[in-house]
């Protein structure tokens, strides 16, 4: 249960760095 946890604070910093540079994008 606990490494899930760990994977989703990585794949939300993911999703927030991935929205970053698609609004620098537009």
């Amino acid at each position: 249960m606990q490494s899930t946890g760990v994977r989703e604070d990585e794949i939300q910093t993911v999703v927030t760095l991935e929205r970053l540079q698609y609004e620098e994008s537009l």
